[in-house]
């Protein structure tokens, strides 16, 4: 878990508890996160955090909260699958899911590859071992966050599944912060005036105190809840 210092704890700015910075389009690189753990290698015997479990499935491998899920599966992470409780989302470069659970909502994303290989290569990602995989390298760094008391969405699971032995593919879902919105749908609504851009440079600044860089912090990827 990443470790948050006492002048970390004691951080307070006006206005950033309503600003809550979503960490959803990782680069290709590996996320910058000097001040949290360093990469400890994922495997189906790794000694989780508490309450997130490790599930291997026919030709992948699933993480998640079981607090949050009791019957993991592959189907967790088709839209399909979730019929009319699944609302499609469009923001960045892909779609996302809105999907109603019993008690709140998840949001799903898919990861797609970005920059020129995207025109051959759309979902597919060179396999060297699950625990280098993107969505559980990510789901890893929101869960250290999330324990750290940082305002991020939960994480609720991640999936990777391999295909053809080189590659993978893979989905990850969080759960869904009501009332938010990205600062890019802000700035499109004519709202940019009215945006607390002090409070927005601050938050960042404090997750840049805890070590984690975004390689690719983006208008869409930073959400604001309601005032």
């Amino acid at each position: 878990m990443a470790h948050v210092t006492d002048s970390r704890e004691a951080y307070n700015a006006k206005g950033v508890e309503w600003l809550l910075v979503l960490l959803h389009t990782l680069s290709d690189g590996t996320p910058g996160q000097q001040g949290a753990h360093p990469n400890r290698g994922l495997t189906s015997d790794y000694m989780t955090p508490s309450n997130h479990t490790i599930q291997n499935i026919p030709g992948g491998q699933i993480i998640f909260d079981d607090e949050l899920v009791t019957e993991p599966s592959a189907k967790l992470f088709d839209a399909a699958a979730w019929g009319t409780r699944a609302t499609a989302h469009s923001e960045g470069r892909s779609t996302v899911w809105r999907v109603q659970v019993q008690k709140g909502c998840w949001l799903l994303k898919h990861y797609w590859r970005g920059g020129l290989v995207a025109r051959w290569v759309s979902r597919r990602y060179w396999f060297f071992g699950f625990g280098s995989t993107r969505m559980i390298r990510e789901y890893r760094l929101i869960a250290d966050l999330y324990d750290a008391g940082l305002p991020v969405p939960r994480p609720v699971a991640a999936l990777t599944q391999r295909h053809l032995i080189l590659f993978y593919s893979g989905s990850l879902l969080t759960e869904y912060l009501e009332g938010s919105q990205s600062l890019a749908s802000r700035i499109r609504s004519g709202a940019a005036n009215e945006t607390p851009w002090e409070a927005v440079g601050a938050m960042i600044r404090r997750f840049h105190d805890e070590g984690v860089i975004h390689n690719d912090l983006n208008a869409s990827n930073i959400l604001i809840g309601p005032d």
